[in-house]
C-alpha cells in the first residue's frame, strides 16, 4: 500500500512555543482562551495541551487563572467577567477570532494585556499586529505535496494507507500585542 501521511499543525510544539515566549516577557498569569468543538479530537487534544502548559506553569511561577471555553452563545460580558475575576496577564488564545473577540472589547480590555493567537493563515501580512504562533496552510500544503512527490519518485503504487502524521511547527511572528514588561 502506498504510505500516506496527514499533515497538520504541531498543536503540543505551538501551545508550548506560545507560552515560552509569554514567560520570557516576564508574564506570570497565563490565561487561555479557547472554544469549546464538536469534534472530540480536536477538543480533547486542546484541553489536554492546556491542562498540560497549565500544570507546568504551576510548578514555575504559582497559581494560573482559569481557562475560559468561549462558546458560540458566549458574549463580551462572559470575557469581561472572567477577566475581571481571573486577572491574567497575558492571554493565549487558540484562535484568531477569539483574538478578535477580546480586542473587540476596546477600553474594557485591562490596560497591558498581553495577547497571542495560535493562528493557521495563508498568509500573515508584514504589519500584522498580532503577536502569534503561525502555521500558514501553505506551509502545511507543501510539506504534504513533498511526502507525495518522494513517494512517486520512489515509484509507489496502490492503496493509500496513513500511518504517519507529520506534525508541522508553527513559526513565531512577533506583532505588537505582546509588549515587553521590562
Amino acid at each position: 500500500a502506498l504510505e500516506s501521511h496527514r499533515v497538520i499543525a504541531d498543536i503540543a510544539l505551538n501551545f508550548r512555543l506560545a507560552t515560552a515566549r509569554a514567560v520570557e516577557r516576564g508574564y506570570r498569569r497565563i490565561g487561555f482562551l479557547a472554544a469549546p468543538s464538536r469534534n472530540e479530537r480536536r477538543r480533547r487534544i486542546y484541553n489536554d495541551q492546556i491542562r498540560l502548559r497549565r500544570w507546568h506553569l504551576e510548578n514555575e511561577v504559582g497559581p494560573q487563572p482559569a481557562t475560559l471555553w468561549l462558546g458560540p452563545a458566549d458574549g463580551a460580558e462572559a470575557l469581561e467577567r472572567w477577566l475581571a475575576t481571573e486577572r491574567p496577564d497575558v492571554v493565549i488564545a487558540d484562535h484568531v477570532d477569539r483574538c478578535a473577540a477580546l480586542q473587540a472589547l476596546g477600553t474594557a480590555l485591562p490596560k497591558g494585556l498581553g495577547l497571542i493567537g495560535l493562528v493557521n493563515r495563508t498568509a500573515t501580512p508584514p504589519n500584522e499586529p498580532l503577536s502569534q504562533v503561525n502555521v500558514r496552510r501553505v506551509t502545511v500544503f507543501r510539506h504534504a505535496l513533498t511526502i507525495l512527490h518522494d513517494a512517486i519518485l520512489r515509484e509507489e503504487y496502490g492503496t493509500p494507507a496513513i500511518p504517519v502524521r507529520m506534525l508541522i511547527p508553527g513559526g513565531w511572528h512577533e506583532g505588537r500585542t505582546l509588549p515587553s514588561l521590562a
